[in-house]
């Protein structure tokens, strides 16, 4: 997962957003008494996640609002010794220059060459600059227009407005100051008429009596619930009797019901069968994944090996433990794609259009690590392996994003790159794509040295891993 890869913005609105996180690269028995320690050290040097939000993985995370704290924050993390794994997410030129600074070597970056495909769907610069500062895509951009007009109008303070749009993510790494600041921005530019608070949504949609759903014999049509969908499914009814959720368009993320917004409780979850249950996992990172068939988790991860790219069975490397763990050396990168985010969700026939591009290249959809469930592979939801075709019936059906993340040499990213830049202008949606790779004894990536060779603009942040995990692995 690279949920604080691609965060938004200007080089200098870019240079007041860090993010550290930090994950165990092996078995600690004291391993919370370790995180706790990473976390009074970070909130020590100032240290502004949103207060009151905890999850599986929020505990390790923090957020910085200044390269001054992160640095600090780094150095004492160095000298505490925890043995825990630790990346910075951020400016790349101002993270490397803070390890230089302390004498940290970095050890791995995942570093993104952008986002690709219908990026002409996306929301205003200015208001992706905030939402994608939650990386799960759980602050809607109609809530940042939402917080905007309250702040212009006065009913809402602008750190209020920040704080509760923070509280929608939950792997706490929404950086409210930061927000605050972009907000105010957005605000002025709509006073001036730069830009103008776009209308709400009305549109005839078909009652919806599975998953989320309204519950008409409640619903008020205060349209509170409205601003708080990440993909725009719920919509103010044509008649103006009240609400309803575009089922085509709802990923079944539950983030309205979650939010708490409605005043009596009209949002309500209900039962969903195969292959809709295919929806909604894919867009709640901390939810189990018994109920979708065939799949264990939102990623499918696979490597190149001489007979061409195949499922990984057992550990896939991960830039967040990698110095420890040392699953991907040097010469050796990993290629994630993350089709959907922020906002827009992709198909699964979107999907199965990334499978067949890179099946040339030998894509192999036979092997997958298993699952405990009634579908027990990837391979079960092909209709065949060798072309990459899905189900039929699972084609139509929306996630909230569906990340691909694939192992190979060097010499064949290039061609990979290539391969996605095709199939970009073919797909209804948009994907990020990252590299992720050992950082050479010159300090280079492969992801720099792909990007000069195929004419693709790296972005200016990235996440590093900078070599704290213990004990390190083995050249």
């Amino acid at each position: 997962m690279s949920h604080s890869l691609y965060r938004q913005g200007t080089y200098e609105s870019l240079s007041d957003d860090f993010v550290i996180l930090t994950s165990p690269g092996r078995k600690f028995e004291d391993l919370p008494a370790r995180v706790s320690r990473f976390r009074e050290i970070g909130f020590h040097h100032g240290a502004v996640n949103v207060p009151g939000v905890q999850s599986s993985t929020s505990l390790r995370h923090l957020v910085y609002d200044n390269r001054e704290n992160m640095c600090r924050t780094l150095k004492d993390l160095e000298k505490a010794e925890l043995g825990l794994s630790v990346m910075v997410s951020g400016l790349r030129d101002q993270v490397g220059g803070c390890c230089q600074s302390i004498g940290l070597k970095p050890h791995t970056v995942n570093q993104s060459l952008g986002l690709w495909g219908r990026t002409e769907k996306l929301p205003p610069f200015p208001v992706l600059e905030i939402t994608t500062m939650c990386g799960h895509g759980r602050v809607a951009p109609s809530l940042v227009w939402k917080m905007a007009d309250g702040v212009k109008r006065q009913s809402l303070d602008v750190k209020a407005a920040g704080r509760q749009m923070g509280k929608l993510c939950l792997c706490n790494i929404f950086n409210e100051v930061r927000a605050a600041r972009l907000l105010k921005g957005l605000v002025a530019n709509i006073e001036a008429g730069i830009i103008a608070l776009p209308a709400i949504p009305k549109k005839r949609a078909a009652i919806k009596y599975f998953g989320i759903t309204i519950d008409d014999t409640r619903c008020t049509s205060c349209l509170e619930c409205l601003p708080y969908c990440p993909v725009g499914a719920i919509v103010e009814s044509s008649d103006g009797t009240g609400v309803a959720i575009d089922a085509e368009r709802c990923t079944e993320c539950g983030l309205c019901r979650q939010a708490k917004v409605c005043p009596v409780d009209a949002i309500v979850g209900m039962d969903l069968t195969w292959p809709r249950s295919l929806r909604g996992k894919f867009q709640q990172p901390y939810a189990p994944y018994r109920s979708v068939p065939g799949l264990a988790k939102a990623s499918m991860a696979v490597s190149y090996s001489e007979e061409g790219f195949v499922f990984r069975r057992n550990e896939f490397p991960s830039e967040h433990t990698n110095d420890v763990t040392g699953l991907l050396g040097q010469g050796e990168a990993v290629i994630m794609v993350e089709l959907g985010r922020p906002h827009l969700g992709a198909t699964f026939r979107d999907v199965q259009k990334l499978l067949q591009t890179l099946g040339p290249l030998g894509l192999d959809l036979r092997q997958q690590y298993p699952v405990s469930d009634e579908r027990s592979s990837m391979a079960e939801i092909v209709a065949s392996s060798s072309e990459g075709v899905l189900l039929p019936e699972i084609l139509e059906e929306r996630a909230g994003w569906v990340v691909l993340k694939m192992v190979a040499p060097e010499r064949k990213v290039s061609e990979t790159v290539r391969r996605l830049q095709q199939v970009a202008q073919e797909i209804d949606t948009i994907f990020g794509l990252s590299i992720v790779s050992r950082v050479s004894k010159d300090g280079s990536t492969i992801a720099e040295r792909v990007a000069s060779e195929t004419g693709v603009s790296p972005a200016v942040t990235c996440k590093t891993n900078v070599g704290l995990g213990r004990p390190l692995a083995e050249e």
